[in-house]
Order: C-alpha cells, then structure tokens, then sequence
C-alpha cells in the first residue's frame, strides 16, 4: 500500500444533542435543570478528514474550504479550493462539485452549459500536499491570478503572526518572493511561509513558472504574476500553458513545520519526490573546494572596475602575485571578473587590455603553471554592449534563450571560454552573473518566459560546459532546488553584513542540502571579513575580494592579510557534505554521521578535517583569539597538534581536545 493511500478518511458529523423522556415528570424537571447548568459545547465541525502524520485537513465539501489543522487537531488556517482571474473567470450560474476520495480533493467549476470552467486537485502526502489548479474560459477582464481564493477570500490570516521569504528573509511583513530586479538569489526557492499561532504555512512552487514573482496579498490569496494572455496560447510543457483545453499552472506544495529551515527543508524533498529536482547535489570535483579569490573587490578599490584601461592582463598577474605574498596562499581558484570581454556577452576577450584570445589564453596558461584555477566572469542576458560602457544590467538585458540558433550560439561561446583546442581561452569555469536580468517577454514563450526563460538560459550554459569538460564549474546565484540540474554552485551574492550571508547561507543549506555554497566576500569589512572566511570555509567556499585596500579604501594590514589567507586554506580540504547551523550560532558539516568542519569558540575559530595517509585523520584549525580552545575530534585516538613549528599539550574532555591556540597561527592536528 502506498503512503498516500494510507491516510486516514473520516465523515465528521455536526454534533447534536438528544433528550430521552422519562417517566416521572419530576425527574425530567431535574435532568433539564441540570442540562442546562452544563457548558454549552459547540458542535463539532462538518465535513470529511484527511489525516496525515504532520497534519490534517478537515474537508467542506458544502462550502468548498479545507481548514488546515496540526495533527493534533489544532486550527493553523483554512483556504477556498478555488483560484481567481477576473469575473468571467466564474460568470454567473455556474456549479461547483467537490468529491474526495481517500487522499484525494477534486473541486470543479462548471458553467450552466456543462463546459469546464476550474479545476482544483488537492493531494496529501505524509509530510506536505500539493494543490494544482486549471482554469477554463478566460475574459477580457482576466487579471493576474490569485489561488487559494474566490477572488474575495484566501487563506485565513486571523492567526498569523509573521511572514517569511528566502528573498528577503529579515522583513517579516506579507512574503513577496521575487526574481526579476536585482535579487541576490534568483530565484531564492520558491517558498514563502506564514507564521501562525501553530507552525509555519509554507506555500512553494514544485515546478520553475512561468513567471517572476509570487506573494501573499492582504486578502490571504497567493498571486503569482503569470501572464494570461501568452499562456493560453502556447502548451503547457510543466512551467505553465494550454493542456487539454484548460490552461494549467504548475502545482503547488504545503508544508507544515515548526521553523522556517524545516519548512524549506521539507519544500526541497516535495520537489524531489515530485522529480523537479535531483535527490542529491551533483558530485563536485575536488579543486571545486579551493578558496576563490576574485578580481572585482580590487578592482573596484583600485578604481578598475568594468572595462577601465587599468584592468589589463598585466594587472592581473600583479594582483595574483600581491595576494600570493600577503595572504601566503599559494593555490587558489582566481575569478577574472567585470568585464574582460571586447563586448558584453562576447567571448572574445578585450584585444587592447587582454591582447585578444591569445593574449587571455596566455595569461590563463600562465595561472594554471602556478597551479591555480581560472574562472571568467559571464553576464546573463547581455549582448553586444561595448566592455567599457556604463550601463546597468536592466539596461542590456537583450538575450533571448528561445530565440532560433540560441542554443548553438550559446554553446560555442561556452566552449570557446573553457575549452581546449586552438583559438579557446582555457577557462575551467564561469561565474554567472547578473541573473535578475530577465526580459518580461521573450520570442518563443513556450521554450520559457520569466523564470522558466532564466532555467532554459542556464541549462544550455551548463550542458555546454559539461560537454566540454566534465569537472568544469558553473556557479549563480540560483538558490531553488529545481536549479540543482542547471548551476554547480549556489553564489550568496553581494552582502553588506555577515548577518545577510548567514541568512542566506541557511536558506541555502536548508532548500538544497550538500550544494556547493560560495560565501561571496564583496564588501567584506574590517569588522566581519575574518569572521565570515571562517564560516563560509565550513559552510562552503570562502572567497577573498581583496588585496592590500579594502573597498572604502583603507589598507589592509599584512597581520589580517596572513590570517584571512590561513582562513581561506582551510577549505582546500573541505570535502563538501551536509551543512548545519548550530544552536546559538555557527556551522558544522556534516557527512556520514560524522563532523567534518566545524566552527569554533562562537565563530572565532574554524577546524577542518581530511583523511590523511594510512588511517590517520589530519585536522587544520585557526583562532582569532589566543587562549584555550576545545576542538571536536571526529574520531578517538592519539593526538598531536603542531603550530608554527611547535607541539602544543593536549587534553581529552569527552569527545574533545583542549588546546591553548595562539592567535592567527595555523595548526595541524594527526589523529592516529
């Protein structure tokens, strides 16, 4: 028997109370007094039980709603099954039929004629349901559609208290997620949440729309801003269209959990189970792990920036050298970022300041003989706009993934960038960037419009790279489960606090656990720069931005340059796994059971581990502070540690070492 079909279906009558006569008036007199000095219980509510282990739904058929319950029986909310598009959507005279049966809610609308007007499908699943919904005839008043409403009511919000979106996790008002217009995951999963008195509403998309935005409106409905017009005019392929005579939209899911990461987390596995997404993170290749320096702080500090004369081939090697010197890291993934090409959205690298495709796969050769990685910098949506122009990314956003010859096009760029052969740059991956960019039209809508177009775009970027090479890196800022198939890394994007990557770095482990994370490092600070290459080299990829100015142009000093270049050598030994955040504060990973890297002393320090030869366990731990530290050991044995040149005392406290750590310096821990 399956697990959907194992739910529980119960007919729940509205309570009634009875009086029996008796035979003596007196003793009737009596029972009646008594009844009514009784507390009067209130009927219990009609309709049909779903029940499920993480909640339940109680079915009115007469009055079309689904009152949404914990499995305990308490109220979270109730919705409508209906969705909205404009008054023609539901013209007068029509009929609605609900019909459950077992774990399944059927809710049509018919017109007075018999012809299909809506359809709603609701289905329950142990952890989560799935609502979709069709709709029939469209009207010249056809409007953005709402669901969950009936165009005056959606979800009840009497008891909610907060809202959440992964786009914007610390504004707790009505959610919007978004992707168009500058985001810094586009698309953030596809989930917004509710907080109500008992657990987080989650509501997401299972398939990429097409469309860019969804919110919760005042009224409880969710809209989401699909374009009507185009939709019941090409066929539905999963993101949206015509499909047997109605126009489908893709399914949503509704979780019910205690927190906003368990509600993601359970998004993630509804979209797996549904096969949107794959049920692990693609394999990641070992140099995957090196930390990433990026050209694009520096250039900005050193006003560089964009297709300036002063970013050159030759200022590169300079910046390379500068950070090999003063942060002693001898291999890296270096980023050639904004904008090394003659144009956007061009290959072809600037012939003045690169000295064309020759000079770039001169300087990349070079680089790899040092024994660092190349990735090249790759805005999205832009084309033919002169490297050294101003302009916004909303203002070349010209690319068209549907148009013919796109993907042939697309693909040659691509191998040109990372391929091998004559005339190729030698590139072993591509940051992408500027993903918001997304046109609201595109030539072909039924290959993609809005973020189905961004999905398209990135597929053929990343089966191309592939081709090309099977260990090349994509990297974006995608942050939905669905993109797992497309990206190779999830970038957390320009920040202005560590507290903003924290949040976006749970969101991520929480929506695609075990992906690849880069912490991103633009617009680090003095203040937060150590503390967040140290948790970025557990919960992913530290990337330095930086060589001797920080970005408001104050130096750094060389005592910061060594320890943030000890920090960022960490993670060439992070092996990827399962990131958490731990109570309190800070990140572990975790794989197999077993820790693999762990922040320490409330961020101020890190520990990774990796085998070493043999049996042994090698760990790499550095403080900020000077002083005794405990270190989680993932497995028992003898311990040494050493530090610039010196073996320092160790003693076992349970399943930790104390050690007294100097600052700033980099020890090795055998484990054997």
């Amino acid at each position: 028997m399956s697990l959907m079909a194992s739910a529980a279906r119960v007919a729940l009558p509205a309570a009634r109370v009875h009086t029996r006569a008796v035979g003596a008036v007196c003793v009737a007199l009596l029972l009646l007094v008594a009844v009514l000095a009784l507390p009067r219980q209130q009927p219990a509510p009609a309709g049909t039980l779903i029940a499920e282990p993480t909640y339940r739904l109680l079915v009115d058929e007469h009055a079309g709603t689904i009152q949404v319950q914990t499995p305990e029986g308490l109220r979270v909310t109730s919705f409508p099954l209906r969705m909205w598009a404009g008054a023609a959507s539901q013209p007068a005279g029509a009929q609605r039929r609900i019909r459950v049966a077992g774990d399944t809610v059927e809710a049509t609308i018919y017109a007075s004629g018999g012809a299909v007007l809506e359809e709603a499908t609701l289905t329950a699943h142990p952890q989560w349901f799935t609502v979709s919904y069709s709709l029939g005839r469209l009207g010249s008043d056809a409007t953005t559609p709402t669901f969950f409403s009936d165009g005056v009511h959606g979800f009840d919000l009497s008891g909610v208290r907060a809202g959440f979106s992964p786009d914007a996790p610390g504004d707790s008002g009505w959610p919007v997620l978004a992707t168009a217009g500058r985001r810094p995951l586009a698309p953030a999963p596809l989930q917004v949440q509710l907080r109500t008195v008992n657990g987080w509403l989650g509501v997401g998309l299972l398939q990429v729309p097409d469309a860019t935005q969804m919110r919760i409106e005042h009224t409880g409905a969710v809209s989401v801003d699909y374009p009507l017009h185009l939709l019941q005019s090409i066929t539905d392929t999963g993101a949206g269209g015509w499909s047997s005579g109605l126009v489908r939209f893709p399914a949503f899911v509704v979780t019910l959990a205690p927190y906003t990461s368990a509600g993601l987390s359970d998004y993630h596995a509804a979209v797996v189970a549904a096969g949107a997404a794959p049920a692990a993170a693609p394999a990641q290749a070992a140099w995957w792990h090196l930390p990433i320096v990026d050209t694009w702080g520096a250039q900005m500090a050193e006003h560089v920036a964009r297709g300036s004369p002063g970013f050159t081939a030759a200022w590169v090697r300079s910046f390379v050298a500068q950070v090999q010197q003063r942060y002693g890291l001898e291999r890296f993934t270096l980023v050639i970022d904004s904008r090394w090409q003659e144009q956007l959205g061009s290959p072809e690298p600037d012939a003045v300041r690169f000295g064309g495709v020759d000079g770039m796969r001169s300087l990349i050769d070079d680089l790899h003989g040092m024994g660092l990685r190349v990735m090249l910098w790759w805005p999205l949506w832009s084309t033919g706009t002169p490297s050294g122009a101003e302009t916004t990314p909303a203002a070349v956003a010209q690319v068209d993934p549907t148009l013919p010859g796109f993907e042939a096009s697309m693909s040659a760029a691509v191998t040109e960038m990372i391929g091998q052969g004559p005339g190729d740059l030698g590139a072993d991956g591509l940051k992408l960037d500027w993903e918001y960019a997304i046109p609201p039209e595109t030539a072909d809508p039924e290959l993609g419009i809005g973020d189905a177009a961004l999905y398209r775009y990135l597929d053929v970027i990343h089966r191309a790279a592939h081709a090309v090479r099977a260990d090349a890196l994509v990297e974006a800022s995608a942050a939905s489960p669905q993109f797992e198939r497309v990206t190779d890394s999830v970038r957390l994007y320009d920040a202005w606090s560590e507290s903003a990557w924290d949040d976006r770095a749970r969101i991520v482990a929480a929506a695609e656990p075990g992906v690849l994370i880069d912490g991103d490092g633009w617009q680090t600070t003095p203040a937060d720069a150590v503390p967040h290459a140290l948790s970025s080299a557990v919960y992913g990829v530290p990337a330095l931005y930086f060589g001797g100015t920080w970005a408001n142009g104050a130096p750094v000093p060389e005592a910061t340059s060594r320890l943030l270049g000890s920090v960022a050598a960490l993670a060439a030994g992070n092996v990827g796994g399962q990131v958490q955040a731990l109570p309190g504060g800070g990140w572990e990973l975790v794989s197999h059971g077993r820790a693999l890297a762990q922040t320490l002393n409330g961020e101020t320090g890190a520990v990774v581990w990796t085998p070493g030869p043999g049996r042994r366990l090698l760990g790499h731990v550095v403080s900020t502070v000077a002083g005794q530290v405990q270190i989680p050991v993932p497995q028992r044995g003898t311990v040494t540690v050493v530090g610039a040149g010196h073996r320092v005392p160790v003693q076992w406290i349970g399943s930790r070492i104390r050690v007294p750590l100097a600052a700033h310096v980099l020890y090795t821990i055998t484990v054997r």
